[in-house]
């Protein structure tokens, strides 16, 4: 059902950027799981520059990254290890600086944002210093 309400409403936006910015308003409304076929949809696309390529796997990581912030600690971690293997496989492809910095930069915000979580989470329950200690290596990353 969803893919075909995703098929449906893509048939109406036809430019790259306008792809783009429909995954990132289907991701602020919440809509996860339609934002992540969106996001697949276009890196599924044959004919991508790299540069589109590079955004379009950004959007796809922050997608995941803020699903990993709504989801509970069962999926959280799935979530996030997608969020960094999307950029990663990224990295691996692309040849050129600029972009390569783009990832890195939206490969370190995901796991400054994914740590920031874990201190906060760590004093809101406060249980033990493993906790902590797991914070603390997160933001060191």
């Amino acid at each position: 059902m969803a893919k075909l309400l995703l098929l449906f409403l893509a048939g109406f936006l036809s430019d790259f950027d306008d792809d783009v910015r429909y995954a990132a308003e289907l991701r602020e409304r919440g809509l996860y799981r339609i934002a992540e076929l969106q996001c697949q949809r276009l890196l599924e696309q044959a004919d991508l520059s790299e540069p589109q390529r590079v955004q379009a796997t950004i959007e796809f990581s922050k997608t995941l990254a803020v699903q990993a912030l709504s989801s509970r600690p069962p999926l959280r971690d799935e979530y996030w290890q997608r969020s960094f293997s999307i950029i990663d496989n990224s990295l691996a492809k692309t040849t050129d600086t600029t972009q390569t910095i783009l990832l890195r930069l939206q490969r370190a915000l995901a796991t400054l944002e994914r740590a920031e979580w874990t201190r906060r989470e760590a004093e809101v329950r406060a249980q033990s210093d493993a906790d902590w200690n797991d914070a603390r290596t997160q933001l060191r990353e």
